[in-house]
């Protein structure tokens, strides 16, 4: 038992993710476990299969209040492809142009995205606050 972040409340904390574990899926079927990497010397790639996750953060009720923006987003930005216009300069793709989103869960998503990665104590996230 510990202080829930979302609700203030002393409950058992569950192992949450800020980037959503569903989107780590996606890219491990498609192309293997996922690596973190970075440029600090002395610090190696190392895989990732489910993402960063912090058990300290929140309960199971509070986390599951994401579900819908989090299930929209990865939906909308991993499986649409129909729903993704390419934008290319000079020949070069430099992204997409997502058709028909949803701008508030959208929005709500990335917000949320950002907040529990400020209130992680994960060393992926220590510069976001």
């Amino acid at each position: 038992m510990a202080l829930c972040q979302g609700c203030g409340l002393d409950k058992k904390l569950i192992k949450a993710h800020a980037i959503p574990e569903s989107f780590f899926v996606k890219m491990r079927s498609e192309h293997g476990a996922p690596k973190l990497m970075t440029d600090v010397r002395g610090t190696y790639p190392k895989k990732s299969p489910i993402g960063v996750y912090d058990n300290q953060i929140l309960c199971r009720d509070c986390e599951d209040r994401f579900e819908e923006v989090d299930d929209y987003a990865q939906k909308l930005l991993l499986q649409s492809d129909d729903n993704h216009e390419k934008l290319i300069i000079r020949g070069k793709l430099i992204g997409y142009k997502v058709k028909d989103a949803d701008y508030r869960k959208l929005k709500l998503f990335f917000i949320s995205v950002l907040w529990r990665a400020s209130l992680s104590k994960q060393k992926f996230y220590e510069r976001i606050n």
